[in-house]
């Protein structure tokens, strides 16, 4: 049965969304939403541009052609950076004829800071590069967060499956996870012989124990990319300009945990079950019978069982198996996780309660921080412990859980008033973006808005209106003998053409007049944002 399949990837599609779910045997553990206006940019490289130099900052603001300027830090500046500026002074010129006839400038010894002898900090010779309007190479690291703009990076690479391609480098190194010394050396000794003068390659756990022919084609198809953006700084040197997208967030997924730990990838959308499929055929053959197509009428999220798990994501309380809960909390400085005890416990002394509250606490707690892409100072107020060995033990166990978290993170021990301080790594937006619970408005009843078409349609100058709409509210207008729709024709004396609309949602609709081709105004209520009349409901809240 699915529920007990070990590992799955999820992904749901919708003409403006993409949702991606991971679960182990049926529970949920990573939560991913792909949309215009959670657009992912990481990995992304550009030509830019500096606009200013902040020394107090240790830091260099870069216009990248995205609107805001990119946040570049002194910590975020490549050891070859001094090469990077020199390949765009000549242009036009490939990695390898660039490396045929540069040399590096010889470094002086170290310079002194004021009168001192101390030389300056390491980085700072570096950082000394970077001058106002010099055009620069660099990578997104981390995504934009509310008013902050992205996190900029001159270590430019191009990731593959196996590789990641390092241009002006001439370092091969192996990823540490890859325990067998005969294996790092096999995989340094392939990877030297591929890679050609002028790059650099990190090898990726992934390869471990693949054979050459597989890398061989990763290093081909990221030689290929960077090519591409050879050719664009060739054929237009405007600053700035975007000269690589990195993959969609469905494709780095795959590329970057897809393995045999997998049993399936379920996917409901044809398009996106070939374009996997032909990934997955490319890189590795032996897996491409784990993609399989989702059918019926079941939403995928609801065949899995997982339904419930991802609404719960959205909602700022948590229950705990005992009967404890969990509240979520965003303000504009951190996330405040407060661990209420409900009724848990009623049968033991207070002490043991807590203790017992809290290490339910602990695993929940880890496990929605990942889910929900938490990231910068959580704050996490846990019910009072007396005894210290208590209070270590509930520090032990937050620590013993973020190890498995992808996302860097220093946890401070529980201070007295059992409050625990957690700084983790933003790796991506996180699903709530706003502390307080916006107010949503109740949905409109079918009667209130078949009542706003009517009032609509009476208004046309023509005998024919196009009518907009949902396609809930196609359906409902439609169906049945002596439908909706046809009752509105014969009262309103009007050919009316429905017509669905994806984009509309449910309650939303246009009217346009047949005569003069204009969207007929309303009486009552307001357009939203695309356009759309959207029906509203009153302060009492009947509509």
């Amino acid at each position: 049965m699915d529920l007990f399949m070990a590992k799955e990837i999820l992904i749901k599609t919708h003409t403006s969304e993409t949702q991606i779910a991971i679960t182990e045997r049926g529970r949920l553990v990573e939560f991913y939403i792909e949309n215009p206006t959670r657009k992912r940019t990481l990995g992304n490289i550009y030509l830019g541009s500096i606009q200013s130099v902040r020394r107090n900052l240790e830091a260099a603001f870069v216009d990248i052609g995205e609107g805001k300027t990119g946040f570049l830090h002194r910590t975020s500046l490549s050891s070859n950076l001094a090469q990077q500026l020199a390949f765009l002074k000549k242009g036009g010129l490939s990695v390898e004829k660039f490396r045929e006839n540069w040399t590096p400038k010889k470094s002086g010894p170290g310079k002194t800071s004021g009168t001192g002898h101390r030389r300056k900090p390491r980085g700072w010779e570096t950082f000394d590069l970077l001058q106002r309007r010099r055009r620069i190479l660099v990578t997104v690291i981390k995504e934009p967060l509310g008013s902050k703009s992205v996190r900029l990076s001159t270590e430019v690479t191009l990731a593959g499956r196996f590789l990641v391609l390092v241009p002006l480098s001439n370092q091969v190194s192996v990823s540490r996870k890859i325990g067998s010394y005969k294996e790092q050396r096999r995989l340094r000794s392939v990877v030297r012989n591929l890679c050609p003068p002028g790059f650099g390659v990190i090898v990726r756990t992934a390869a471990q124990n693949r054979d050459v022919q597989a890398i061989h084609t990763d290093m081909k198809l990221l030689l290929g990319r960077w090519r591409k953006i050879e050719a664009k700084l060739l054929r237009d040197a405007k600053t700035p300009a975007k000269l690589h997208e990195d993959v969609s967030l469905v494709s780095s997924l795959i590329r970057d945990l897809f393995s045999e730990d997998y049993s399936r990838i379920l996917v409901d959308r044809p398009r996106v079950h070939r374009n996997i499929c032909s990934y997955v055929q490319a890189v590795a053959p032996h897996l491409r019978s784990a993609v399989k197509l989702h059918s019926g009428d079941k939403s995928i999220f609801a065949r899995v069982g997982v339904e419930d798990q991802i609404e719960e994501l959205f909602s700022p309380d948590v229950a705990l198996p005992s009967g404890g809960s969990l509240v979520i909390e965003q303000t504009e400085a951190m996330y405040v996780i407060d661990v209420n005890s409900g009724n848990s416990g009623r049968r033991l002394d207070r002490e043991r309660a807590g203790l017992q509250v809290n290490l339910e606490a602990a695993e929940q707690i880890v496990r929605q921080i990942i889910l929900r892409s938490l990231g910068g100072l959580i704050v996490i107020d846990f019910i009072d412990l007396q005894l210290e060995e208590n209070r270590r033990q509930i520090y032990d166990r937050l620590c013993s859980l973020l190890r498995h978290d992808r996302a860097s993170s220093t946890v401070l021990p529980m201070s007295e008033f059992c409050i625990v301080q957690i700084s983790r790594e933003r790796i991506r937006p996180s699903l709530r973006t706003h502390g307080k619970q916006e107010k949503v408005p109740p949905k409109p009843s079918p009667e209130s808005v078949e009542a706003s078409i009517r009032e609509h349609v009476s208004r046309s100058r023509g005998e024919k209106v196009s009518l907009h709409v949902d396609p809930f509210t196609a359906a409902w207008l439609t169906s049945g003998i002596l439908s909706r729709h046809r009752k509105l024709q014969v009262s309103c004396k009007r050919r009316i053409q429905i017509i669905e609309d994806e984009t509309l949602g449910l309650g939303q609709f246009r009217c346009i007049d047949g005569q003069t081709g204009e969207e007929l105004a309303m009486k009552n209520g307001h357009l939203s944002p695309g356009g759309a009349v959207r029906v509203e409901a009153d302060d009492t809240g009947s509509t």
